[in-house]
């Protein structure tokens, strides 16, 4: 599905404001629920929703650790390990944060580069 839904897409997220971005992906998602005939309930919906801006205009799976601002390091060492997390209160955390593959990571880290347009470690 994810796959079908990235087809969808024909505007670069990125040149688009939060608020436009935001409706165009929920558009683009109504209309791809739409053509499959896929019912979802309201609850459904608003989860398939986080996910959506959560991976195209947050960081992914790291979205809710880069909202902290007590968060002061974040630490991967490979994939299927543990993202470490240094915290000004609590020091370093190892979290349950991890990157399935090394086809996931490479790409979480070439959507940082892109987005940031430096280099990253």
């Amino acid at each position: 599905m994810r796959d079908a839904f990235l087809r969808t897409l024909d505007v670069d997220i990125d040149a688009l404001d939060r608020r436009g971005a935001r409706a165009y992906l929920s558009d683009r998602f109504e209309a791809l629920a739409k053509r499959h005939k896929i019912r979802l309930t309201p609850l459904s919906r608003a989860r398939i929703t986080y996910f959506i801006e959560r991976d195209f205009l947050g960081f992914g799976r790291l979205d809710v650790v880069m909202q902290d601002p007590s968060i002061e390091d974040i630490s991967c060492d490979g994939s299927n390990l543990p993202i470490f997390i240094f915290h000004r209160r609590y020091d370093s955390i190892r979290s349950n944060v991890a990157f399935p593959g090394d086809d996931v990571l490479d790409g979480f880290v070439m959507q940082l580069v892109q987005r940031s347009g430096k280099h990253i470690s």
